[in-house]
C-alpha cells in the first residue's frame, strides 16, 4: 500500500487487528511511504488499515480482509 504524505511529516501506518493483518514498511521515497499488508488471521476475517499523524486522530484508509 503506497501513502503519500505531505512534505515533512511522518505517517505512523497500523492495522485495527493485529491478529488479522500484520504491516511492514518496504521503503520510503520522498513523500510517498510503502507498506506491506499481509495476512494472519483466517480466511474471511477483516479489519482496518489506519494512519496518523504525531498529535491528531487516527484516519480509516480502508478496510482489508483476509482471502
Amino acid at each position: 500500500m503506497k501513502v503519500t504524505v505531505p512534505q515533512g511529516t511522518t505517517p505512523h501506518f497500523s492495522v485495527g487487528n493485529g491478529e488479522v493483518l500484520g504491516a511492514t514498511i518496504v521503503r520510503r521515497s520522498g513523500n510517498d511511504y510503502y507498506y506491506q499488508i499481509h495476512a494472519v488471521g483466517n480466511p474471511g476475517e477483516k479489519t482496518g488499515v489506519y494512519c496518523t499523524f504525531d498529535g491528531q486522530a487516527a484516519q480509516l484508509l480502508c478496510y482489508a480482509s483476509v482471502a
